[in-house]
């Protein structure tokens, strides 16, 4: 593994008679542990981590802050906050934290953000040192990021999910807006496409990616991969998908090539993460 490499996706859940789950969430995960995040890592040979609060603690980030009081220096964090109710102060001491970003969730039902809501945050962004995490499929994306303010830096999830309803073509024309606006792009979740994270359709939306803004992808492994739909009952546990990280890795190395592998995982983290 290449050194100062940043794992750019994450989360940890739990434990849960510390830091309940929402009462509101489409889902129970298991619990995921810092020492579990660590392993991950380990295994991986990964020096640096992002964790991003998940949908299913809410608006409650204690476990999110914890995992980051723990993991010190090697860890950077994603929250959410409520617009109406954040100050600059506040702001300043979140970043202070560890904190780089702010997730805003457009995709799923039970806790999207309403269009105006999100042009609140980017105005409360403004001179933060934060940015705005984006979470919505690419026909969405390519609607709402032309019209925000392009002083904040806007980083997409999971590859904007640019197939998820998109035939290619229609998804090429996505990742060019996305590009275009000078989007950070997470290498992530090629699977939340709908897609085989090993096939062709991902490689090609990898590829584009790579060519249009080789400075403005990161890698995430989107660790400990929760289920990819939530058929059970809320509150029955969702067990996690087994994927072989180091196998993904090997994959995108082979897709990017040497050179940009590197500073995909190492010099453009850095940049957006520091």
């Amino acid at each position: 593994m290449t050194p100062r490499s940043w794992d750019c996706h994450t989360h940890v859940f739990g434990p849960y008679d510390r830091y309940p789950l929402d009462p509101n969430r489409s889902y129970t995960p298991p619990p995921a542990s810092v020492a579990d995040l660590q392993a991950h890592l380990d295994a991986l040979g990964i020096e640096q981590v992002v964790l991003v609060q998940p949908h299913s603690h809410g608006t409650d980030t204690q476990a999110m802050m914890a995992a980051l009081n723990v993991l010190g220096g090697r860890a950077r964090g994603v929250t959410v906050v409520d617009p109406g109710a954040t100050s600059v102060d506040e702001l300043t001491d979140l970043r202070r934290q560890g904190i780089r970003g702010v997730r805003v969730n457009v995709h799923t039902a039970r806790s999207s953000m309403a269009v105006p809501e999100v042009h609140r945050i980017v105005e409360m962004l403004k001179g933060s040192g934060l940015h705005l995490q984006l979470f919505a499929p690419g026909s969405e994306l390519v609607e709402l990021v032309p019209q925000l303010d392009r002083s904040v830096p806007i980083v997409v999830d999971h590859m904007g999910m640019v197939l998820h309803g998109n035939g290619h073509r229609d998804a090429m024309d996505v990742i060019r807006a996305l590009c275009e606006h000078d989007c950070w792009i997470k290498l992530s979740a090629p699977e939340r496409m709908g897609v085989q994270p090993d096939g062709g359709e991902a490689r090609r939306v990898v590829e584009e990616f790579a060519t249009l803004a080789p400075h403005r992808i990161v890698w995430g492994s989107d660790w400990p991969h929760s289920a990819l739909t939530h058929d059970r009952p809320v509150e029955e546990t969702e067990p996690f998908r087994a994927v072989d990280d180091r196998a993904r890795l090997e994959m995108l190395e082979r897709w990017l090539g040497a050179d940009l592998y590197g500073s995909t995982l190492c010099d453009n983290p850095e940049s957006l993460y520091a």
